[in-house]
């Protein structure tokens, strides 16, 4: 639209219609500017508040956690979350509306590569959202045992949600 508006400003004699001129530069102020103010009240991921949680899970029982205002659900299959495997994750929020979800596998006590792993949303409704992913856990020669955290972000509009479950997979 704004080319268009330059075509015939440069086809026109500027001396000749300055009046017309000034009338569609004031036409496409009023058109453009309060699309560009709109497009600023948007949140970057920066400028969003953040809520951290944090909590133990027991893997084959599934992982729940309840905010003030909602639930969010974590499903790992296989229970035992073999090293190496692909394994679904499934994460089901009530609630809480989200933007995107994703999840990362984390060592609890010993830094490991971070992948994080965006979850693609599969159903919804009014106020349940169902997102599915695939992940793998790595193999740590330091530590057979090694313990490990489930790191579930949801981002909704105005908010940031970062969950944290300590996953017992016995």
């Amino acid at each position: 639209m704004l080319w268009v508006f330059v075509r015939i400003i440069y086809r026109m004699n500027y001396k000749q219609y300055g009046c017309a001129l000034l009338v569609l530069a004031s036409m496409a102020a009023l058109v453009v500017v309060p699309g560009l103010l709109q497009q600023r009240t948007l949140l970057s991921s920066e400028d969003k508040a953040r809520e951290f949680h944090r909590t133990f899970c027991r893997v084959s029982a599934g992982c729940r956690l309840d905010i003030h205002d909602g639930t969010i659900e974590l499903f790992i299959e296989p229970y035992t979350m073999p090293v190496l495997q692909p394994l679904q994750i499934d994460v089901k929020i009530v609630g809480v509306k989200p933007e995107s979800v994703s999840m990362e596998f984390i060592g609890r006590d010993m830094a490991m590569g971070l992948m994080p792993h965006n979850l693609e949303l599969l159903e919804h409704s009014t106020n349940f959202w169902f997102y599915r992913g695939e992940a793998m856990i790595t193999f740590c020669p330091v530590d057979r045992n090694m313990v490990w955290l489930a790191r579930v972000v949801v981002e909704s509009d105005q908010l940031i949600r970062t969950m944290v479950f300590e996953l017992e997979n016995q």
